[in-house]
């Protein structure tokens, strides 16, 4: 009796020390699988070299090893042995499922993607399974299977989080054409609380941004509120900046991107600096945000510094060098660039034309500013805008009367800056006309 007590006390010792084995082997290769997930990029070499290691040892690796082997062969751009392995577990969890969702939805096999997602019994399936689904789809420009994913996953009573959110609002901008499209989801958003989380605002304002390219829209009703969450926005990031600044360019309202700067030009020379590629619109809204912030000199810094990079300036970028000249008053400046707009020939650019009517005015070459007004082939409300002001700002308030009435003849269709214009101008003038014998008429 003893022995047999001494002999099954021997064995359970050794199942002690075989199990401390098998953890502690187990422990290695988890280490060692971590140490490889900390690689960028990931090595399919050391991955393939653990991986032998395993089966020469005769270890078998328990799922969470499995998991994590999978998922950086994965990474590591070998799908074919990561799905070996999955094809050897008998019920994938999970995190397997996900790990390929993910996998083959990058690989840009969406088909794949779905297989492995319908394939998962919907008691095993959460929120990640599913987030990983709609984003797969979303990456793939199949914005309608995004849609009826996040509905599937809404009524089989899964609670979206704000990845969720983030990657169906990628899905629905692919798709949406109206306005209502936006509201109902950003109704949702409110709702669920995620409606201050950076990420989820972001493809919020995306989603409004590329709504209003939609011909069925009115674009600036749009870009209004992608303004709004954009201003409401607790925190801002990179992407913030760009998603509401290309909003604007895309609606070519180069004006409206460089407001988007008032008072916050520190955080966008951040933002510009940086950018990884620059073109001609971005030099040339922050060349414009520094002369509307009226730090011109720091505008045609940026000015000459564009110039010495391959990206040459076109007239949007001229003219915000331009409008630098006018918030320094510096004519001489001012002329340069005039006479470099003309021998680029851009001297008929509508934008570069007005930032010259008021440059001529700021500088007190009123003369000039009357010049290129007279000589323009076609106006805008800006242009208007600015011959008025030119006058307001010289006690000319007739004259800018004058040429109010005369806008209206024309159908130009005043704004808020202009009646602020008008006003003005009469408030300096007192409307004392002191130059009656010039005629503001155009040259037709």
């Amino acid at each position: 009796m003893n022995a047999l007590r001494k002999q099954a006390s021997n064995l359970g010792e050794q199942a002690v020390r075989v199990t401390d084995a098998v953890r502690a082997l187990a422990n290695f290769y988890a280490a060692q699988l971590l140490s490889c997930s900390n690689q960028i990029p990931t090595s399919y070499s050391n991955v393939r070299m653990i991986h032998a290691h395993m089966i020469a040892s005769g270890f078998r690796p328990q799922s969470h090893i499995l998991n994590r082997l999978m998922d950086l062969y994965c990474k590591s751009s070998n799908l074919v042995y990561a799905r070996q392995l999955f094809d050897e577990i008998a019920k994938p969890d999970i995190v397997a499922r996900t790990t390929f969702i993910t996998a083959y939805s990058a690989s840009g096999n969406l088909k794949l993607a779905r297989e492995i997602f319908n394939s998962t019994p919907l008691n095993t399936r959460d929120t990640v399974c599913y987030n990983a689904m709609i984003t797969g789809c979303a990456h793939n420009d199949d914005g309608n299977a995004a849609i009826e994913l996040f509905r599937d996953m809404k009524r089989n009573n899964f609670q979206p989080d704000n990845y969720t959110y983030t990657s169906m609002l990628s899905g629905l901008s692919l798709i949406a054409e109206h306005e209502l499209h936006c509201q109902q989801l950003h109704s949702e958003i409110v709702k669920s609380g995620t409606g201050f989380v950076t990420s989820v605002v972001n493809s919020l304002i995306s989603l409004y941004v590329r709504c209003a390219s939609s011909p069925f829209v009115t674009p600036s009703l749009l870009m209004d509120a992608a303004q709004k969450l954009f201003d409401e926005m607790p925190h801002k990031d990179e992407l913030s900046w760009t998603t509401i600044i290309t909003g604007y360019i895309r609606n070519d309202d180069l004006h409206g991107a460089s407001q988007v700067f008032d008072g916050r030009i520190e955080e966008a020379r951040l933002v510009f600096t940086k950018m990884p590629e620059k073109n001609h619109v971005t030099w040339s809204v922050m060349i414009s945000g520094f002369a509307q912030n009226g730090s011109g000199e720091e505008g045609l810094k940026l000015f000459n510094q564009m110039k010495s990079t391959e990206c040459q300036p076109c007239d949007y970028s001229l003219a915000g060098a331009i409008k630098s000249c006018a918030a320094i008053a510096s004519l001489n400046h001012g002329r340069q660039l005039h006479a470099q707009l003309i021998q680029s020939g851009f001297e008929l650019s509508l934008s570069a034309s007005n930032s010259l009517i008021t440059m001529y005015a700021r500088c007190g070459v009123l003369q000039d500013s009357q010049s290129v007004f007279l000589t323009m082939p076609c106006l805008d409300s800006v242009s208007w805008n600015a011959m008025i002001a030119a006058f307001g700002q010289h006690g000319h308030g007739a004259r800018a009367v004058e040429l109010f009435e005369e806008m209206l003849k024309e159908d130009i269709v005043p704004d808020r800056i202009t009646f602020l214009t008008i006003l003005s101008a009469c408030s300096h003038s007192g409307l004392v006309d002191q130059e009656p014998g010039n005629s503001t008429k155009r040259k037709t």
